[in-house]
């Protein structure tokens, strides 16, 4: 690993910096290593590489640290997020020099082109001189930063939740939706698009992903007051109490995070849920399905249904359980 001192910042120079990550990182991986660089103002986009199946992880910007303290600054996010995560053991940053007179978010944006998930319609918001679908056609549309969230709809994970989400839309309306680990806020705004009159709370560990989720937010024309949002961990961040207060449980909690922590919160999401309630949980690997749904079974649930899809180097699963009546 190369030493912090081993490169002088240039403000002056405008760089990409890329960075090659295993084929099996789930969206909150990719964005936990890519937000190391936030505070510098880097734009950051990811690829699935076609010849390795590696994710592709590029970061552009001006006055970006040394390489050896960017990977110290990946380790402290990984370590502060307290989950587990496998880094390369010497992750090799390459870096060129950008023609700043061509336009490079263009073209990575062609990673990101508008696609149809009935009855949802995302696009990136360079997309938004695009015209979008005639009513006719029954899509919501779904705006997206693709330059700076992760969560944009093209991850197994969240096209499993919106899966399970368009089956709500179809068989009634939930009245309290909690989206638990909320990333880019994809979910939580589908949420407040299919479902007017639900009341959507939508909660992150990370105060960037709030940020993000409010920016996405308003270019959905979604208010403020639409959304609540709150940061911190799990149900623990301040104001969740409030939230518990208002009603007699949740009928649909949300949450695409992680196995391990799916594993420690299950006990909660149970206790959460109002009667008949179910819960889409996500963010998990085809062989990690069977102990989350005995974990779950064990705290009172019971499983209604699951999905799986092979994408991003991996088989994810997306489960739908639902309380025991």
């Amino acid at each position: 690993m190369s030493a912090p001192s081993d490169r002088q910042t240039d403000t002056e120079l405008y760089e990409q910096l890329d960075l090659l990550l295993p084929g099996d990182y789930s969206e909150e991986d990719l964005a936990c290593i890519a937000g190391a660089l936030e505070d510098f103002g880097a734009a950051a986009v990811s690829r699935k590489d076609a010849e390795s199946g590696m994710w592709r992880l590029q970061w552009f910007g001006a006055g970006l640290p040394a390489n050896g303290d960017i990977v110290l600054l990946i380790r402290s996010r990984i370590d502060a997020r307290g989950e587990p995560l496998a880094l390369p053991p010497e992750p090799a940053i390459e870096r060129m020099p950008v023609d700043t007179a061509r336009d490079w978010l263009a073209e990575s944006y062609k990673g990101f082109p508008p696609f149809a998930f009935p009855p949802f319609y995302i696009y990136g918001a360079h997309c938004r001189e695009v015209p979008l679908p005639p009513e006719s056609a029954g899509l919501t549309g779904l705006c997206i930063d693709a330059a700076t969230a992760f969560g944009s709809g093209e991850h197994a994970t969240t096209r499993g939740c919106l899966h399970f989400m368009a089956r709500f839309y179809e068989d009634g309306a939930p009245a309290r939706v909690l989206d638990l680990g909320t990333g880019s806020g994809i979910l939580a705004i589908a949420a407040a698009k299919l479902w007017p009159d639900a009341e959507i709370t939508a909660s992150d560990i990370d105060p960037e992903s709030i940020a993000v989720t409010a920016r996405h937010m308003e270019m959905n024309g979604v208010p403020p007051e639409r959304i609540r949002l709150l940061t911190g961990p799990g149900f623990d961040a301040p104001g969740f109490e409030d939230v518990s207060d208002a009603g007699s449980g949740f009928n649909l909690i949300i949450a695409n995070i992680l196995a391990p922590p799916l594993r420690a919160l299950m006990p909660e999401i149970a206790a959460r849920l109002g009667a008949g309630g179910q819960t889409i949980l996500a963010g998990l690997l085809a062989e990690q399905a069977g102990d989350l749904i005995a974990r779950a079974e064990d705290c009172g649930l019971r499983l209604n249904d699951r999905i799986t899809e092979t994408r991003q180097g991996g088989a994810w699963t997306t489960l739908l359980l639902g309380t025991r009546e």
